[in-house]
């Protein structure tokens, strides 16, 4: 599993991320994906595996799936990730 094509919005303490999770070979996105933050934020990826949510710096997104080990990553700032 990858995720690519991340980037955040707005200049505000709160911002949101948007991305898709792929596969490993990385051309298709995996649906029903849970993508969640430390802080209670939770959605699930889209039929085309993409997914948004709402973050502020320093946040933990945390990807995750049964079939699918968890991914961590730590939100640094607001620009493009």
């Amino acid at each position: 599993m990858s995720l690519f094509n991340l980037s955040a919005q707005g200049q505000q303490a709160t911002f949101e991320i948007k991305g898709i999770v792929v596969g490993k070979e990385g051309q298709q996105g995996i649906s029903g994906v849970e993508v969640s933050t430390d802080r209670g934020a939770y959605v699930l990826t889209d039929a085309l595996g993409e997914f948004r949510i709402n973050v502020s710096i320093g946040d933990v997104l945390t990807v995750q799936r049964d079939d699918i080990l968890p991914v961590k990553y730590t939100v640094v700032n607001n620009e493009a990730i």
